[in-house]
Order: C-alpha cells, then sequence, then structure tokens
C-alpha cells in the first residue's frame, strides 16, 4: 500500500477504522436528530468538525502532551482513533494493547446514537 507500514496487527486497524466510522457517523445521526433543518445541521456539522478536529488532536499532538488537555482530548472520538493508529502503525503496537481506544470509539459511536434516538422525530 504505496510503501506505507501498517504495523502487526491489520485487524486492529480494521477494528479501529470501523470504529471511527460508527463514530463519525453516529454523530451525523445525532446532528441531524435534533438539527431544525439541513442548513442547521451543516452548520453545526462544520463547526463540530473544526472544534472535534482541534481539542482531539487532529492539528497538534494533544493527546501525547499530558495534563488537563489531555484529558479533555479523550473526550473526543478523534484522540482515541489517533492513540490506536499511532499505536497500531507507528508503535508496533497490537489490538491487545490499543483496545482500550477501539472500544471508546465503539462506546462513544453507541452513546451518540442513543442520544440521536431521543431527538428523532417522526417525517411530516
Amino acid at each position: 500500500f504505496f510503501d506505507m507500514p501498517i504495523g502487526n496487527d491489520p485487524i486492529g486497524l480494521i477494528l479501529t477504522t470501523l470504529g471511527l466510522a460508527l463514530a463519525a457517523t453516529s454523530l451525523g445521526t445525532t446532528i441531524g436528530a435534533f438539527a431544525k433543518n439541513s442548513d442547521a445541521a451543516g452548520n453545526i456539522g462544520t463547526l463540530l468538525a473544526f472544534v472535534l478536529m482541534a481539542v482531539g488532536g487532529c492539528l497538534f499532538p494533544v493527546f501525547r502532551a499530558g495534563g488537563l488537555i489531555s484529558v479533555i482530548s479523550y473526550l473526543t472520538p478523534h484522540a482515541h482513533a489517533l492513540t490506536a493508529y499511532m499505536g497500531l502503525m507507528a508503535d508496533g503496537e497490537t489490538l491487545s494493547a490499543m483496545w482500550p481506544h477501539v472500544a471508546a470509539l465503539y462506546g462513544i459511536a453507541v452513546m451518540l446514537f442513543l442520544v440521536s434516538l431521543l431527538g428523532a422525530r417522526p417525517r411530516s
């Protein structure tokens, strides 16, 4: 794959990617459930994307910074995904070492999906 090392645990990468996709989809479902219309959903989604990206460590590695910012970053799926990907691909870790982060992605996905059910309304 473009001569890119993928680490020693392809199953871990697949499970991490699936968990991240489910978390992102659940976030979109939650936004859609509570937004008044599609324009509002788009605006909220864009704002949340930038905030979560910054807080989660996509702009700079806050998940390795330590302290309060690190704790806050782990409230986002971004930090868990980045930590799992770094561990699996760069640090030679396996799923057994990264499972808390992968499990957090699935937990965030389930939590957001359940929240979206609270905001679900019948179509008129």
